[in-house]
């Protein structure tokens, strides 16, 4: 229905840190790509083809006594931009899409692996700067 008088929503601004529920016996490292498990719904260490959430803030060790679903939250960085190691990059890549076979690996190669990004900068050899683009960013 249309509006007939201002309203209040909650929002968060888009650019912030994001807390998300872990799957069960899992342990997410700071600096991991994480997915999220399509048969569970929740994050874990980015596993070829989930769909990406972003990079971890920090640790989420969800494998200690008495661990279960969504016990523990990890902390994530959403939509930013990263320096990241990528074999065989040049200037022309630029512009490629980037995808992560793991929580801590990004190729160039679509098949089976997780859309991460895109590259803007080629910052040395087989050095990226990659702007992310989680599931929740786009």
């Amino acid at each position: 229905m249309a509006l007939t008088e201002n309203r209040e929503l909650k929002f968060y601004a888009s650019q912030e840190l994001i807390d998300i529920p872990v799957d069960d016996n899992v342990n997410i490292y700071k600096g991991a790509f994480v997915g999220v498990n399509s048969a569970t719904g929740y994050a874990r260490p980015l596993i070829a083809g989930d769909s990406f959430l972003g990079v971890a803030y920090a640790q989420a060790d969800n494998t200690v006594a008495g661990h279960a679903a969504a016990a523990v939250n990890v902390r994530l960085h959403q939509p930013l931009d990263i320096v990241h190691a990528l074999s065989g990059v040049s200037a022309t890549d630029i512009g490629s899409q980037v995808y992560a076979s793991d929580d801590g690996t990004l190729t160039l190669t679509s098949t089976d692996n997780s859309l991460i990004g895109r590259i803007v900068a080629v910052d040395g050899t087989n050095l990226v700067r990659v702007r992310c683009q989680p599931i929740a960013s786009t």
